[in-house]
């Protein structure tokens, strides 16, 4: 009967004692095991920390990540990582390591304002004391510091406070509630915009319910007041940070990322049910909600169907759960976060369900059954706190910690040779993940390629666009690869390939493959075949037109030139395909189009090709003007097109499409053909210019990345000389980290 058995205040503080101590060790075993620890977004908090241990200052403009755009963040858990590595005499590096540690403690700390939460909703010693073991080792919220969500595990350090807070108030001690209430609050709003945004919500509307439920008791009004009046302060004390930066948060409302979501519902929706009960299976996922319904049960026999603990836990539940609705149906990904302020009463809920069974067994007369009931109700405690460490923890060890794993030893060497290689107050372009830890240890100003959807402020937009474009645009120009991505151009393999989205899952479409693109001229008397390998890159180009893109290949071979012009729309919906040769008499054009589908799928008629799978309810399809001379099918699917010219110069448009036809009508090919091309998006006014420009008006010095490509591409390149090259080995495959240098800075 250990779990259902009363303790005496020693029991109780050496059980506390094990169950922090464990809590502090699991998380010392799964994030101290590499030489960084994994996720981005702690690389900026150290950046910011960084300056302030410097400066002894918080910066006006963000001084290196997003560089020179406004420091609207609050800054809590930043001053907090400096003070910690000021006491401990640490700079650099190190400031990633008092982050970690100090993340660590406060999150570990969390487990004991869980616990004392827990024992004034439920009364109950030994219930309280499995909540905070469960919450110890659970996964969800500590899915969070895979990522380096730091600042998010400090504010939910106050969040039991706060539901503690409102229970003292109603229990009629308002002076240590309203001081707990007012600091924890304040605490909040200064640690992060987001999450007070939520907790603001979360407190407002249990006050509401408890007002509506209690409004016939006397010290209704009384209590209400002192609520009322801890909440005003809290936002009084915040006024000084928020007030002078209020066109900043109310830009928030623009959703930068909005424009940017492509994910479908039945996708979101699965990644809303992984954030709460990541890794765990649909097994125990069944379970945990059966957990979860048996302890809110139990809550309402113990506290009352409208107790004030009842309307408490139901409130502190169900309103993160109801605002993170808007996440499973193409909103930002901002929406996920109200996810995790629903983790805590979930672990909490679903341990009061496995407690509510040991009660029940130990009251069973019938010794046989009772001893039955007690060894099923221990299997389940095994197997909940199993799955939720076993299956969800070393979930995240196996997959998700080094999936996250972003700044490494190969990123520590690129950044030590940054810094002493380059000058001060120089501006770096970058890929994502490698921009975010450039801009917490690099002390560079740096500008990084950051999908559209992780934005918060509708100003960073534009500069993510333009470092995405200095990244990719050289290796696009010189491998034949164009890329189509979130944050302004999404997609892609080969030259280029238009894929076909639907539920949050990419399907190969059309693509072009110019690597089998051949031309066959005349030169006097004489016929010749020239391959694309035979030309050299002359010129590259790229264009932002309204809602599309268009970008320009240049090549030239004994004094006969071949053109590329490939326009895409700011959208997934395909892409045209302009070709141009000259110089010399043409006679043919040969140029390879691939659908990847099986061949039996793939259709060919009179000037295009495609494919339309029904079972999928997906299409593309390749359309050819003028009309080829032939259509040849191949195997799998692959098609060789052959083009007529003759009289000279040569000009063919492709145009490549693709739909998604699940809320359409299933009809063949040949019917929905000519109602595509018409509702084909282009056209608008010249916004954004070439590389050139771009670095201009940026003032980038230099260009990070870090991915799949082969050094040798970019080496190649006629706009950018490759100065640092590094392997490493990353997820099972090597990746080269390189920095690129524009030529016209050399």
């Amino acid at each position: 009967m250990f779990l259902v058995s009363s303790y005496r205040p020693v029991q109780a503080t050496a059980l506390l004692l094990v169950v922090f101590v464990i809590g502090f060790f699991t998380r010392i075993l799964l994030f101290t095991q590499a030489p960084t620890p994994p996720g981005d977004d702690e690389a900026v908090l150290c950046g910011v920390a960084s300056y302030v241990l410097e400066e002894g200052k918080l910066p006006e403009k963000n001084p290196y990540h997003m560089y020179g755009t406004p420091f609207v963040y609050p800054p809590l858990m930043h001053l907090l990582c400096a003070l910690t590595s000021a006491a401990c005499g640490l700079s650099g590096w190190g400031v990633l390591g008092a982050a970690l540690w100090l993340t660590i403690s406060i999150d570990t700390f969390t487990t004991l304002a869980v616990y004392a939460v827990s024992k004034r909703i439920l009364q109950s010693e030994a219930c309280s004391l499995l909540c905070a073991l469960a919450y110890s080792v659970a996964s969800p919220h500590l899915y969070m510091m895979c990522w380096g969500g730091y600042v998010n595990l400090l504010t939910l350090f106050y969040v039991p406070l706060i539901v503690g807070a409102l229970l003292r108030h109603l229990g009629g001690d308002f002076v240590r509630g309203f001081l707990t209430l007012t600091i924890s609050l304040t605490a909040v709003f200064y640690s992060h915009h987001f999450s007070a945004a939520i907790t603001l919500a979360l407190l407002s509307c249990t006050v509401l319910a408890l007002a509506a439920t209690r409004a016939r008791e006397k010290k209704t009004l009384k209590w209400f007041f002192w609520a009322s009046a801890a909440t005003a302060s809290s936002a009084a004390a915040s006024g000084a940070w928020y007030i002078p930066r209020y066109a900043e948060f109310a830009s928030i409302f623009a959703k930068a990322g909005a424009e940017a979501s492509v994910s479908a519902t039945p996708q979101m929706i699965a990644e809303a049910a992984s954030t709460t009960i990541l890794g765990m299976g649909a097994p125990f996922a069944a379970l945990l909600l059966w957990l979860v319904a048996l302890g809110f049960d139990y809550v309402c026999r113990r506290r009352g169907y409208l107790g004030v603990e009842t309307i408490c836990v139901f409130t502190w539940f169900l309103v993160p759960s109801l605002l993170g609705l808007p996440f499973v149906s193409k909103s930002p990904m901002l929406f996920q976060r109200f996810f995790y302020f629903s983790t805590q009463p979930l672990v909490i809920l679903a341990a009061t369900g496995l407690f509510y069974i040991a009660v029940v067994s130990a009251r069973l007369s019938d010794a046989p059954a009772a001893f039955a009931t007690l060894a099923v109700s221990m299997l389940l405690l095994g197997y909940f706190l199993g799955n939720f460490y076993f299956i969800g923890l070393r979930g995240f060890y196996d997959g998700n910690l080094e999936w996250f794993r972003s700044g490494d030893a190969s990123t520590k060497h690129l950044i030590n040779w940054l810094f002493t290689k380059s000058e001060e107050g120089c501006v770096i372009a970058s890929s994502h993940s490698l921009g975010w830890w450039l801009s917490g240890f690099s002390h560079r100003g740096i500008i990084p390629a950051t999908p559209a959807k992780f934005l918060t402020f509708p100003y960073e937009l534009d500069l993510c666009r333009a470092a995405f474009v200095c990244v990719n645009t050289c290796v696009w120009a010189e491998s034949g690869r164009h890329a189509l991505m979130d944050n302004g151009l999404r997609g892609v393999l080969k030259t280029p390939q238009v894929c076909v989205l639907r539920a949050g899952e990419v399907y190969p479409g059309i693509e072009l493959d110019t690597s089998k693109l051949c031309v066959v001229v005349r030169e006097g008397g004489v016929v010749r075949r020239y391959e694309l390998s035979d030309f050299e890159p002359s010129r590259s180009e790229l264009v932002a037109k309204g809602n599309a893109v268009e970008m320009l290949y240049a090549y030239e071979a004994d004094e006969l030139w071949l053109r590329r012009r490939v326009i895409f729309p700011n959208s997934s919906e395909g892409a045209d395909v302009y070709l141009e040769v000259g110089g010399k008499e043409v006679l043919e054009v040969w140029v390879g189009v691939d659908t990847p589908l099986a061949y039996e799928k793939a259709y060919a008629g009179d000037g295009w090709v495609g494919f339309f799978d029904k079972a999928e309810m997906l299409g593309a399809v390749a359309v050819f003007d003028p009309e080829p001379h032939a259509v040849l099918g191949g195997e799998e699917g692959s098609y060789l097109v052959v083009f007529w010219g003759g009289g000279g110069e040569f000009r063919a448009k492709i145009s490549l499409l693709v739909f998604d036809a699940s809320k359409a009508e299933v009809r063949e090919p040949k019917d929905w053909l000519e109602e595509m091309i018409e509702a084909k998006v282009g056209g608008g006014g010249v916004e954004v210019a070439t590389v050139d420009e771009l670095m201009d008006v940026y003032k980038i010095s230099y260009v990070a990345d870090q991915d799949g490509y082969t050094a040798y591409s970019i080496a190649r390149s006629p706009r950018f000389d490759l100065i640092y090259s590094c392997y490493k080995t990353k997820r099972g495959w090597e990746e080269p980290t390189r920095v690129l240098v524009h030529k016209r800075l050399l």
